[in-house]
């Protein structure tokens, strides 16, 4: 199973409903406690890269699957990548509202979060730094994840700096902007994009221009046809100097990753053979599902289908035939792995969405 490195960042819709009915598992930086108040991880190292888990070390997973957050500390005691924080700072009084959360704490209330910062930065999960994952490694769904804008942001957007405007100008009406966009890989290669805006002044209404102040869901889940097994994370602004350099401050937080515990029993290695297509998905429970072979379209084989839960239970079983309609049972909404058996040897699986 592949380690996750990550290096900067975002996203939006359906987000807040899907992380109400699937129960997912949180990245949510709260398992490595800092030592004190107001203080981010950085503040611990001494110069040069890093890497840090959110797992439990107690975790069977630890080792094996954690998710590797990556980073570098200069000597001058910035950071490039990722850091994790419990600073609290909304008014700006010192340095420290560059690693400061503006809501005021993590998502939920929660005592830590993590924060970016860098024009680009990429995940994998992967065993080293900055290596591309392999055949032998872990794909994943990832539903989604909160994000907000730092304190040291939203500030410079409010009011302008020496180097950065005052988003909308002077009189409210200039079309600013800062977007965050996410774009997932697998094996290299693009398989879907998304974007989030952190700043819009773009409306021609100036009620509806906004900065974000709170913790917004970045919603992943129209990418449910499709495993990841990295990211990359990207910042723009419309605010630009003459050498075509960000001037906005190429910082924000993130918080709640939320992605679904991959099953067990080898399901997942034989997902991506591309053999066979199961629409629609997403599906209402109890709905009809048809399948496809991409080889053998109008074949009489009967296949044996299996539908595992969350926890990876098993909870149906039924024999269907290619492009007719096999009928799911009721089940509660969130994401299944459905399991393809050709005379008892397992030949396809991917994940389902229920809704």
């Amino acid at each position: 199973m592949k380690k996750i490195i990550l290096f900067a960042m975002a996203v939006c819709c359906m987000g807040q409903a899907m992380a109400q009915h699937v129960d997912p598992l949180l990245f949510d930086f709260e398992m490595q406690d800092l030592p004190h108040p107001q203080m981010d991880y950085t503040q611990t190292l001494d110069t040069g890269n890093y890497f840090f888990n959110d797992e439990d070390p107690a975790s069977p997973y630890f080792e094996h699957a954690a998710k590797r957050f990556y980073g570098r500390k200069n000597s001058d005691n910035s950071f490039n990548g990722f850091t994790y924080s419990n600073i609290v700072d909304s008014v700006g009084i010192d340095s420290l509202e560059r690693r400061a959360a503006f809501p005021g704490s993590g998502h939920n209330r929660s005592a830590q979060f993590a924060v970016a910062h860098g024009l680009t930065c990429n995940a994998w999960y992967a065993q080293e730094p900055l290596m591309k994952p392999t055949g032998e490694g872990e794909s994943w769904h990832v539903l989604g994840f909160y994000v907000t804008n730092t304190t040291y942001n939203v500030l410079t957007m409010l009011n302008g700096d020496s180097t950065s405007k005052k988003f909308g100008g002077e009189n409210g009406t200039d079309p600013d902007w800062f977007l965050l966009t996410i774009k997932g890989y697998e094996y290299g290669n693009l398989v879907d994009s998304t974007q989030f805006y952190l700043a819009d002044f773009r409306s021609d209404t100036s009620a509806q221009d906004y900065i974000v102040k709170d913790w917004q869901w970045v919603d992943l889940s129209n990418w449910s046809d499709y495993y990841v097994d990295s990211f990359s994370f990207s910042l723009s602004s419309s605010d630009m100097d003459s050498n075509g350099l960000m001037r906005t401050p190429a910082w924000f937080c993130i918080d709640d990753i939320a992605s679904p515990r991959p099953t067990g029993g080898g399901i997942h290695e034989i997902c991506q053979n591309g053999l066979f297509k199961i629409y629609p998905n997403p599906v209402a429970s109890g709905g009809q599902l048809f399948l496809e072979n991409k080889k053998q379209q109008f074949s009489n084989n009967q296949y044996t289908v299996s539908l595992y839960n969350f926890s990876g239970a098993q909870v149906m079983e039924r024999q269907a035939k290619l492009r007719k309609p096999l009928t799911l049972p009721q089940l509660p909404p969130g994401i299944y792995t459905i399991l393809i058996h050709n005379k008892q040897q397992p030949v396809y699986s991917q994940k389902l969405l229920l809704q």
